[in-house]
C-alpha cells in the first residue's frame, strides 16, 4: 500500500466511525455524507500528506471521491447482508475468487471487442454467484451521468439483467432546486430515462419521481429486483 492508499484509508476509517456516532442519534445518517466529508478535510488538513502532493486541491478531489464510495459500501453493507448480497469494489482484490466470474458476467461487446461497464462498486449474490447491479457514486450528479447512462443502454441491448443505479449526494442540487439550468435538465432527464435507479443522499427535500428516490430506498428496490 503506497502513501497515497494509506492515507485515503485513514481518512475513510475515520468517516465510518463519525458515520457510526451519526448513525447513534439519526435515524437517517445517510443524509450527512456530505458533511461528514467537510469533517474529513478539516480533520486532514494539515496531514503531511499535502506536502507532498502538487495540487492539494487535485488531491482532495480524488480522497473524498474514494472515500464517499467507501462510505456508501459502508452504509449498505448491513441491510445488504440481510439479504444475503455484498458490495464491493470491482477489482481483484475486493473480489478474490469470484473476480474473473465478474468480470464475465459484466462485459458487454462492443465493435467485437469485450469491455467492462464504469462502475464503482458492484452489488452481488455470492452462492451461486450474480451480479445484482453495478453502482456509481458522485458527489455532484452531473459527474458521469452520461457514461451512466450509455452503459445502462449497452447492458440493456446486451440482454444482460445487471441493474446501472446512480448513487448521488448531489452537492450541486440537480434534484432539489426548482429552477434549473440546461445542463441540470439534461442531466435530470438522463437519470429518468436512462438509469435504472438514481438514489439520493442529502439533508435537502428532493424530487421523488419514478426512478429518482432517496437513498434510504436502495435496499428496497434491491430487494423487489432479486425477488
Amino acid at each position: 500500500m503506497n502513501r497515497k492508499e494509506k492515507f485515503t484509508n485513514a481518512c475513510l476509517n475515520w468517516a465510518k466511525a463519525e458515520y457510526d456516532r451519526i448513525s447513534i442519534l439519526d435515524k437517517e445518517p445517510y443524509k450527512k455524507f456530505s458533511v461528514i466529508l467537510s469533517k474529513v478535510r478539516i480533520h486532514f488538513k494539515d496531514d503531511v500528506h499535502f506536502k507532498e502532493v502538487k495540487d492539494p486541491e487535485q488531491s482532495w478531489k480524488t480522497v473524498l471521491g474514494h472515500v464517499l464510495e467507501g462510505l456508501i459500501e459502508y452504509a449498505l453493507e448491513k441491510e445488504l447482508t440481510k439479504i444475503n448480497l455484498k458490495c464491493a469494489k470491482p477489482t481483484k482484490t475486493a473480489m478474490g475468487k469470484n473476480f474473473k466470474i465478474m468480470e464475465e458476467e459484466l462485459a458487454v461487446e462492443i465493435g467485437g471487442v469485450k469491455l467492462l461497464p464504469d462502475a464503482d462498486r458492484v452489488v452481488y449474490q455470492e452462492d451461486p454467484f450474480r451480479i445484482i447491479a453495478i453502482l456509481s457514486i458522485k458527489k455532484k450528479f452531473r459527474e458521469r451521468i452520461a457514461q451512466v447512462g450509455y452503459w445502462t443502454i449497452q447492458l440493456r441491448q446486451s440482454g444482460k439483467d445487471i441493474k446501472n443505479i446512480m448513487v448521488t449526494t448531489d452537492e450541486n442540487g440537480t434534484f432539489t432546486k426548482p429552477k434549473l439550468k440546461k445542463d441540470k435538465v439534461k442531466a435530470k432527464a438522463i437519470a429518468h430515462a436512462h438509469t435504472n435507479g438514481t438514489f439520493v443522499a442529502t439533508e435537502a427535500e428532493i424530487e421523488e419521481n419514478g426512478k429518482v428516490k432517496k437513498f434510504n430506498k436502495i435496499i428496497e428496490y434491491l430487494k423487489e429486483i432479486i425477488k
